[in-house]
């Protein structure tokens, strides 16, 4: 867990979080606009100030083809600079 992170998973039973992006084409969109709308709720619930980034929230993230391409640059987000 990344420090000051806020626990989302409270009350659930504590085994790794897994986003898996499927890719190619309309799939790798659709996918992040779903992603896009999960963390919108995410935030708003806990009222995030910065908002959590994908990669602050899940412990694994992973794709097929563009979704790959997409897991990759939301885990690189978390790399410091």
């Amino acid at each position: 867990m990344i420090p000051n992170q806020t626990n989302i998973t409270a009350g659930f039973d504590q085994g790794l979080s897994l986003l898996s992006l499927d890719g190619g084409g309309v799939r790798g969109l659709s996918s992040l606009y779903i992603l896009d709308q999960i963390m919108h709720s995410v935030n708003t619930k806990a009222k995030n100030d910065p908002p959590l980034n994908p990669c602050e929230c899940f412990d694994m993230i992973g794709g097929t083809n563009t979704g790959g391409y997409n897991a990759a640059k939301n885990k690189a987000a978390q790399i410091p600079r």
